[in-house]
């Protein structure tokens, strides 16, 4: 019997794999998730077949809102309450149930602002997975609470915890969208909306705020030349510009206190000390390289989410004050040392890069720096160039890669935080001047590269009150260098095919309208 229950396990979990349809076919058949929710509550279910059953459970419950409404309602089973009380058993069973409730409170938004069951969220989940990071020894056995070999376990703990901490953004956000409108405990489907499982960087990398979509022929020659347009416009409208240039332009949510989260909470307290403590273990095998790669990403996942807050005129104190020496912690054990060590592995250091961005946008120019990682950064960037880590905007053979993805991408964003007020004038003028070389290069730089040095160069001299703007802006004549690779700029705008490199184009169109504002509105504020 078990052996056919096996067999029937497993067709399950490889058709539902197979193909969209197919998965919905299976979740809408009650019969078929009764039978799955009757094997996990079944106290004789071998320990094997029920470690199947979970990872069949996982593959239907992602995004799907139907299997959550289906699990929570099952009062012949209570697989519900069966899966958490699972979720504390340690183990592969353990994180593979907390791999299924993820799914379902993340389907059912079941968020920190707007609980489930008895308060379920995510929250919930958190301390059984730190537990089990701290508690599993990549060296020891299977102990009998798992069959499971100890790094596939700890592989599939920093997985849900990648998750969690991919979601929670984008949940918290869905939440604020909602306001002040009443939530119920499970939506449907199209109140629910729609998630990638992409790089978390896709929707949390700064973007440039929108301008017009395109910049039209008439529009770029009646602006060349210093932008005569511009030059008409009043005090009140160049601020405005300005605004739309260097203001912060995440959808950040409202400011709340940590204890308002109580899943950021257990993430910061909880998640990542012990994700710390993985990346700096000896890389003796190739299990432990892996669990270092898989610690690595659980930790961008969850900066990325910190850093999309606005911390800026003391917004969030009470999330800053947790965060910040977290923050600094990872900066200092997790990522300094890799840094150092000068390693010659792109696909490390782009996911090093990724958290080092998103730390030194929550910390700004007050990010720990211990000595040169700047240029360390400098130097990943030109290493990109050469292994082409940074994609072009012009090869076909790239239309599906995502340019903004790239190391030199990444490495600039990093660079531009650090640049920021209160930066030393010496690491400022560093930054600044390998900005412009990025910019001047052109054609030869890519165009995501040039549009993300931009971004930052407004970013950093965007404050007249910085003490960057008079000490490095104005006495290294910066404005020069911009108005002289302005029309490159404007060349490589119109050298990306819009019809394959539609989000490309959109992103340059944008990059090139705010560069001749911000070189307007610094003309006009020139220092006496």
């Amino acid at each position: 019997m078990w052996e056919v229950a096996g067999c029937l396990v497993f067709l399950i979990g490889a058709l539902a794999v197979a193909r969209d349809e197919i998965l919905q076919a299976i979740v809408a058949n009650r019969t078929v998730l009764r039978f799955l929710f009757v094997l996990v509550t079944n106290a004789s279910t071998p320990a094997d077949l029920l470690e199947e059953i979970l990872s069949s459970l996982m593959a239907l419950s992602e995004e799907n809102i139907e299997f959550g409404q289906a699990l929570i309602d099952d009062q012949e089973t209570r697989c519900y309450s069966h899966l958490l009380k699972l979720k504390d058993s340690g183990g592969s069973r353990g994180m593979l149930s907390c791999g299924v409730l993820h799914n379902v409170f993340f389907s059912l938004q079941w968020q920190d602002c707007s609980p489930g069951v008895d308060g379920a969220s995510d929250a919930m989940l958190v301390p059984s997975i730190a537990k089990v990071l701290e508690t599993t020894a990549l060296a020891h056995t299977a102990n009998g609470n798992h069959s499971a070999d100890p790094a596939d376990v700890l592989q599939l703990a920093f997985e849900v915890l990648a998750s969690i901490g991919a979601d929670f953004q984008s949940a918290l956000e869905r939440g604020n969208q909602q306001g002040k409108k009443t939530k119920p405990e499970a939506k449907t489907d199209e109140e629910r909306g729609e998630i990638e499982d992409g790089d978390p960087m896709e929707e949390d990398e700064p973007d440039v705020p929108a301008g017009n979509d395109e910049v039209g022929e008439d529009e770029e020659e009646d602006n060349e030349e210093g932008g005569e347009s511009d030059d008409e416009m009043n005090e009140d409208e160049l601020l405005e510009d300005m605004e739309l240039v260097t203001g912060a332009d995440d959808d950040v949510p409202e400011e709340s206190g940590l204890e308002d989260l109580p899943t950021l909470k257990a993430l910061i307290q909880q998640a990542v000390p012990q994700c710390i403590k993985w990346t700096h273990i000896s890389l003796v095998s190739d299990e432990a390289i892996a669990l270092q790669n898989h610690a690595l990403s659980a930790l961008n996942n969850i900066a990325w989410t910190v850093s999309c807050f606005d911390f800026a005129n003391d917004e969030n104190p009470g999330i800053f004050r947790a965060w910040q020496p977290v923050a600094k912690k990872i900066w200092s054990r997790s990522l300094a040392p890799i840094l150092e060590s000068d390693t010659a592995d792109l696909k490390l250091a782009t996911i090093v890069t990724s958290i080092a961005w998103a730390i030194s946008r929550s910390l700004g120019g007050n990010t720990p720096l211990k000595g040169d990682e700047h240029r360390r950064f400098m130097a990943l960037y030109q290493a990109s160039r050469g292994q082409g880590a940074s994609i072009s905007n012009a090869e076909p053979e790239d239309e599906d890669q995502d340019p903004f993805q790239g190391l030199g991408v990444k490495c600039i964003g990093v660079l531009g935080q650090l640049a920021r007020d209160p930066a030393p004038v010496d690491l400022n003028r560093d930054i600044g001047v390998f900005m412009l070389t990025v910019l001047s290069s052109l054609p030869a730089t890519p165009a995501a590269d040039a549009i993300e040095a931009l971004n930052q160069i407004f970013d950093i001299y965007g404050d007249e009150n910085a003490a960057c703007d008079k000490a490095v802006f104005w006495k290294d004549d910066f404005l020069k260098h911009l108005e002289e690779v302005t029309p490159k700029v404007k060349a490589m705008v119109k050298s990306i095919d819009k019809r394959q490199f539609a989000e490309l184009r959109d992103r340059a169109d944008e990059a090139i309208l705010n560069l001749r504002r911000f070189v307007s509105y610094k003309k006009k504020h020139a220092p006496k």
